[in-house]
């Protein structure tokens, strides 16, 4: 296919006469519709939008006159210029006056804008289709090459129109509090199955786009606990999750999910006298998990390459939930330190659990110090306080007598268990800081 005309490839993927008016929008005479137009068009472009040179010079120059406050005209957007030594490389005052006179009301404004964004999007995917194939011709593989367009296509936010008013939100609160004084209320949240722990959460559960962190010394059960939520959900709910296990192979996270769901355990049904008996639980609760809406991955590039593959999931199965198992292992930008590494993941996943309208569980490392001194508070997360920031709800646990062995005990049948102590060290709209104990039967998995 022939390469098209530069005048072609121009009208093909920009659209000049929007950008113009876009701009002319805001040189109006009227100083209020000006600024009107203005503050309506800086919330759906910005200067990279523009595909003419001097239109994004312009455009960055008008959001420093309005940002000093001052009025957008031909005379301010003149001396700025001039300081700048840009008048000529704009094409002098002819041009501030041609854009000035291509739009006489602000009417056009928000459609002109509108579809300087819709172009820059189009050749924002030409030119990421175009490093893709260019991937593929060096070398890449189909999965490298689809998670690369994934994540570019991922940057291209599209303006969304919204009802943003607290009008809107008034009347959706005004229905649930109808709901709730004819008792017909039934809260949209996660529960985590355990009754002592959905009783502290806000409504009974986690809320979709909240993410609630997890965090204990090394085998302590975190990853235990939020497998035992995750097949509740999927199982009992039929809702689909998404597990991003980057510490155990899929096997393996499959083989303890059988033994949570089946509460037994394989070696020692593998070592029963009657094996018909021992493992008809075990093959029943196989099936159940294997024909369950979960989804696991062993492997992420970086958190771009993870959300794409949540954004994914959501699309074909609506998932309900993610588990990230765990923060600390997620890939960061090797140009940052470890702790903004870590900050920006921690971001990434709170913004994600919001734009999909999903819950989270994020699995996390407490420090030395936290792991041997027992009670452990907020301050003991691992590598980065922005974690606590961008986290709804945090539960920290720890072995109760501050060591895994002394914590082991039998129950009334002489079963062992270990008694492990909890507290929501973070509770949005919930108790917190108030301590209280899951029994941890390691055997199986399953914590209550």
């Amino acid at each position: 296919m022939e390469d098209l005309p530069k005048e072609k490839a121009i009208e093909v993927h920009a659209n000049l006469d929007a950008e113009k008016i876009a701009l002319g929008s805001c040189l109006l005479t009227d100083a209020e519709q000006a600024s009107k137009a203005y503050d309506d068009i800086i919330q759906i472009v910005v200067e990279s939008d523009f595909y003419y040179r001097p239109n994004q010079i312009i455009f960055t120059c008008m959001r420093e006159i309005a940002n000093k406050g001052d009025d957008i005209n031909e005379l301010n957007l003149h001396e700025i210029l001039r300081k700048k030594d840009l008048l000529d490389e704009v094409g002098g005052m002819a041009y501030i006056y041609a854009i000035a006179n291509s739009c006489e009301t602000a009417v056009q404004s928000l459609t002109a804008a509108k579809i300087v964004r819709e172009r820059s999007n189009a050749r924002r995917i030409v030119r990421s289709s175009r490093l893709v194939v260019e991937r593929i011709d060096s070398g890449a593989d189909a999965d490298e090459a689809k998670a690369f367009i994934e994540s570019e296509i991922a940057k291209i936010d599209g303006f969304i129109d919204e009802d943003v008013s607290l009008g809107n939100v008034g009347s959706k609160f005004i229905d649930q509090v109808k709901l709730m004084r004819d008792g017909k209320y039934e809260p949209v949240r996660i529960p985590t199955g355990i009754p002592h722990l959905d009783s502290k959460l806000p409504e009974g559960g986690i809320g979709n786009g909240e993410v609630m962190v997890i965090s204990a010394p090394t085998s302590c059960g975190k990853s235990q606990l939020a497998l035992n939520i995750a097949l509740r959900l999927a199982i009992r709910d039929k809702k689909g999750v998404a597990v991003f296990s980057l510490e155990m192979p899929s096997e393996q996270i499959f083989k303890r999910m059988v033994q949570i769901s089946s509460c037994c355990n394989l070696e020692e049904a593998n070592n029963s006298i009657d094996k018909e008996t021992a493992f008809k639980p075990i093959i029943e609760a196989t099936e159940k998990v294997r024909d369950s809406p979960i989804y696991v991955y062993n492997h992420v590039r970086n958190i771009s390459d993870l959300r794409a593959k949540c954004r994914n999931l959501k699309r074909k199965f609506d998932i309900s939930m993610v588990v990230i198992d765990y923060l600390q292992l997620v890939p960061w930008d090797s140009r940052m330190t470890k702790n903004d590494g870590i900050a920006e993941v921690s971001h990434s996943i709170k913004q994600m659990a919001m734009e999909l309208n999903i819950a989270v569980i994020l699995l996390a490392q407490v420090n030395r110090e936290g792991a041997k001194r027992g009670k452990l508070s907020v301050y003991d997360l691992k590598d980065s306080g922005d974690i606590e920031n961008d986290a709804d709800i945090i539960l920290m646990m720890w072995c109760t007598n501050h060591d895994m062995e002394k914590s082991r005990k039998l129950d009334k049948s002489g079963k062992p268990y270990i008694d492990l102590s909890y507290s929501l060290v973070k509770n949005r709209e919930g108790e917190r800081d108030t301590v209280d104990k899951f029994i941890f039967d390691n055997s199986v998995g399953r914590i209550f």
